[in-house]
């Protein structure tokens, strides 16, 4: 068996072993300037549904909670503010196979899970291919 082979063999297993939780990922863009003809865009404006990228439901992991320990940070470049830089945390984490994806996913998009809405707060290799998506809650 070579490498690829055996790769594919061990994505299924991971998938069959942890992928049980079936992902909405609808992608969102930011929201139309009042009065335009919809090609005016601004980020002051509430986000709304991007209709240039497909939804995509795909099987991937999912935790509420996950460790703050565990989390990415963006440190300010202020050393004095480094030194005391808060933990920062997450409702939820959800890891997906990037391959899933036909169009990757982006920061701002939401991500429905059961019957809660969440948003794409941050993400980062989980490794082996797999991508994770740092989510909140959807007031």
């Amino acid at each position: 068996m070579d490498i690829a082979a055996a790769t594919t063999r061990m994505d299924a297993a991971v998938a069959a072993t942890y992928d049980a939780a079936t992902l909405v990922f609808q992608p969102r863009r930011a929201g139309t300037v009042p009065g335009s003809t919809g090609a005016v865009r601004d980020v002051n404006r509430p986000a709304e549904d991007d209709p240039a990228r497909p939804v995509q439901t795909v099987k991937g992991s999912f935790w509420l909670r996950p460790d703050p320990s565990r989390m990415p940070r963006s440190l300010s470049p202020d050393p004095g503010v480094q030194s005391g830089a808060a933990t920062v945390s997450y409702d939820a984490m959800a890891a997906v196979f990037a391959a899933a994806f036909a169009v990757p996913p982006q920061k701002g998009d939401h991500v429905t899970a059961g019957a809660d809405l969440y948003r794409v707060e941050a993400m980062g290799s989980h490794g082996l291919g797999r991508v994770a998506y740092y989510l909140n809650r959807v007031k």
